[in-house]
């Protein structure tokens, strides 16, 4: 909707579309200095006392684990129903 509305404005000439472009990159420049101010590793998490996942399955949990969920190692990401790991689904869909 904010393309749509930039468009009309910049159609009825109350915006310069090389003002707005500066504007744009002088944002882009801050966002991007401040995103790497922000990116700091925090190892605080490893000093928390976290169950290990592991020690809260049961003996019998990688039987009951469909074969088609579990990657053999050096393969290729297994998908499910058209759905990779991470929730993306094929180009084609």
């Amino acid at each position: 909707m904010a393309n749509i509305d930039l468009l009309k404005e910049i159609m009825n000439n109350n915006l310069l579309a090389s003002n707005e472009l500066l504007r744009l990159r002088a944002k882009e420049v801050k966002l991007g200095s401040e995103l790497d101010v922000m990116a700091v590793s925090d190892f605080s998490v490893g000093k928390m006392d976290l169950p290990q996942i592991s020690e809260n399955l049961p003996e019998d949990f990688k039987a009951k684990v469909p074969s088609e969920w579990v990657n053999e190692p050096g393969g290729e990401t297994k998908r499910a129903g058209g759905q990779f790991e991470d929730g993306e689904f094929d180009a084609e869909e």
